[in-house]
């Protein structure tokens, strides 16, 4: 999937990114960390909901993780939300 977001980034070049997973059904599995591999460069934002949350904590946070996701400053529980951050780090 990075590969794809890569590629849309270089040719069109945007100022930030958000990837709204709010509605994706995850359960488990190591590729989805694939997503988050963004060069640090890269203005990046991710949207979380239920379906996913609890894969996404214990894929970033650990197996063991009591901490929810978006503690993560990549991670968060809306769409505006994530505006919100990416609107004040670009300032």
């Amino acid at each position: 999937m990075w590969g794809l977001l890569k590629t849309a980034i270089e040719l069109w070049n945007p100022k930030a990114v958000i990837i709204d997973l709010h509605d994706l059904e995850y359960s488990w599995g190591d590729r989805m960390e694939e997503v988050f591999s963004a060069p640090e460069d890269e203005y990046l934002a991710i949207v979380v909901g239920p379906k996913n949350r609890k894969a996404l904590s214990t894929l970033i946070l650990g197996l063991d993780t009591k901490k929810d996701v978006t503690e993560n400053k990549l991670f968060y529980d809306s769409l505006d939300d994530a505006l919100n951050y990416l609107e004040q780090y670009l300032g």
